[in-house]
């Protein structure tokens, strides 16, 4: 899960998070919805968030109604394209906001990664070309900084860094030579461009370093 100050207007047709707020966002297995929790307007008086004010698993079977009542401070925002679809296509496994504070990257267990538009259904893209499954840990890293992030990378089973591009949902290219092991993070540094990954190989950690820009 990550915290996002979100940019959003509300829509009557497709609820969305109200514009300046602070929002922790959350997936839910066997849910077609992510939780957009209001972290503004739910603070204590010592500014804390009450963890108790959060009851994340609502009845699904109304959404509107489960919002108002069950979980005021929710929003859920549907992670499939049409708002009356409550079909559960995938589990989300991983979360990462854009630095620009403007998509949502959702790595799954289907071997996709999607893009939404951050605090609504609206899909930017959907890429392929991993290998995932209910026990994978998938990481994503977005490369550049506000809004020149139009690349993200992401590990695989194989022990690959694969480079994706927003504008063309077809796999880019594999960063650096394979893994032994499976990489378990993956982190971008803003001021040299160079990336990260750390990995576990033989009870070995293993920290590579690539400085060669995309």
């Amino acid at each position: 899960a990550r915290c996002a100050s979100l940019s959003t207007a509300a829509s009557p047709d497709s609820p969305r998070p109200p514009t300046d707020r602070l929002y922790l966002v959350v997936a839910v297995r066997e849910s077609c919805y992510l939780k957009y929790i209001d972290c503004t307007t739910a603070s204590s008086e010592s500014g804390a968030v009450d963890p108790h004010l959060y009851p994340l698993i609502c009845e699904e079977s109304n959404p509107n109604q489960s919002q108002t009542q069950c979980c005021p401070n929710v929003t859920n925002v549907s992670l499939n394209e049409n708002e009356w679809d409550q079909h559960v296509s995938f589990t989300p496994l991983y979360l990462n906001v854009s630095p620009d504070g403007r998509y949502l990257l959702v790595s799954t267990n289907h071997s996709m990664h999607y893009c939404y538009a951050l605090g609504s259904s609206t899909r930017i893209g959907v890429y392929n070309g991993m290998t995932c499954n209910d026990y994978s840990k998938p990481r994503t890293c977005w490369y550049g900084s506000g809004s020149g992030s139009r690349y993200f990378l992401a590990n695989n089973e194989l022990g690959d860094i694969v480079v994706y591009s927003l504008s063309d949902t077809g796999q880019q290219q594999v960063l650096g030579s394979r893994h032994k092991g499976v990489v378990k993070e993956i982190r971008y540094n803003p001021r040299t461009h160079g990336v990260v990954a750390t990995s576990n190989c033989a009870q070995k950690h293993v920290v590579q370093v690539f400085k060669k820009r995309i």
